[in-house]
Formats: structure tokens, C-alpha cells, sequence
């Protein structure tokens, strides 16, 4: 290490970023950036608590309660929110490296949501059934795959985008039930309309 007195490799990788702020940066500048990282905090923190919330006060609260959401009730969904991501945080230190961790809890889920989205950009054929298999089973594969092997978790998104199309498509094969017809106009083709 060139600067030994700076901790070298010792440091822990999720301060890098907020030892180098405090410790080189001039100090006027210092405020800036530290004001910056807040002010960034804070705004992706208030879109995803009030998206979280407008989403569970329009798709699931209206399942067990008959009453209009109201701007009350958001605001007690986002609470409850808030708190549970807060308490979830508390235990931040205990995933080792952040980046690390968020890819890995990532890559669990968003192949699958690939391969939905391809089935359904590339394919006529596809139906609804089709793709919730196609993705249940890619979810499933890639669940396994981190728990039970060695395979890196970047393998994980490709090989569930894969065994969730490969599912959807023979599903789709299989299957006596059709697609919409309305899917004609939503899908890419190379082939030319008649």
C-alpha cells in the first residue's frame, strides 16, 4: 500500500467513499458533497416509500378492506414502511459488502423478469399461464442455484432468463390455451403484415 497511514486495504469497502470525503476533500467542499449525498438520499428514500405505498394502497389494501384508500391511510402504509426498512437496515453490517449483497439479493429475481419480458416481446405464442411458470421456475432455479452450489450468483440472472423462457415457450407448446388477440400489435416481428 502506498499511504499505510491511511488504512490501506483495512478500510472497510462500504466507507471508502465517506473516508475519502472527510479526510482529502478541502472544507468547503466537504459540505458540498456530504450536502449532495444527503440531498440524493433523501429524494431515492421518498420515491421508494411513496411508491411502496401508492402500490399497497392500490393493489393489496382494497383486497381486504371495501373503503376508498385515503391520503391517511398512505401515510400510516408509508410509516410502516419506513420503519421496516429502517429496521431492516439496522442489520446492514451483518451482509458484509453492500454492493455485493444488494446484486446478489438482485440477481435472485431479475433474471426471471427478463425472461418474462422477452417472452412476451419475442412471442405471439405466449400466454399469461406460460410466463408465470416460465418465471416461477426461473425464480426457483436461480433460488437453488445460490443456495445449494458454488456456481457465482452472476451466473444467476442468465441461467433464470433462460430456464424461464425455455419453460415459457414449452409451456406454450403444450398448452391448448391461445394468446390475445390484441398481442399481434405489442410483439417484434421481422415478418410483414398481410
Amino acid at each position: 500500500s502506498a499511504f499505510p497511514e491511511k488504512g490501506g486495504l483495512t478500510i472497510d469497502p462500504n466507507r471508502v467513499y465517506a473516508k475519502f470525503i472527510i479526510e482529502e476533500m478541502p472544507m468547503g467542499l466537504r459540505g458540498l458533497i456530504i450536502a449532495a449525498v444527503l440531498s440524493a438520499s433523501m429524494s431515492a428514500i421518498s420515491v421508494v416509500l411513496n411508491s411502496l405505498a401508492t402500490v399497497a394502497m392500490a393493489d393489496f389494501v382494497p383486497l381486504w378492506r371495501k373503503q376508498p384508500s385515503t391520503v391517511t391511510g398512505a401515510r400510516w402504509m408509508t410509516l410502516a414502511i419506513g420503519v421496516g426498512v429502517t429496521t431492516l437496515a439496522s442489520f446492514g453490517d451483518q451482509f458484509g459488502n453492500l454492493l455485493e449483497a444488494t446484486t446478489r439479493v438482485i440477481s435472485l429475481f431479475i433474471g426471471s423478469v427478463t425472461g418474462i419480458f422477452m417472452l412476451g416481446m419475442l412471442s405471439r405464442r405466449i400466454t399469461a399461464t406460460a410466463g408465470f411458470w416460465g418465471m416461477l421456475a426461473g425464480m426457483m432455479a436461480a433460488f437453488v442455484i445460490n443456495f445449494f452450489t458454488d456456481v457465482s450468483f452472476l451466473w444467476l440472472s442468465p441461467i433464470s432468463a433462460t430456464i424461464t423462457i425455455a419453460i415459457g415457450i414449452v409451456w406454450s407448446g403444450f398448452s391448448r390455451e391461445t394468446a390475445p388477440a390484441q398481442v399481434e400489435e405489442l410483439t417484434f416481428s421481422w415478418r410483414r403484415k398481410e
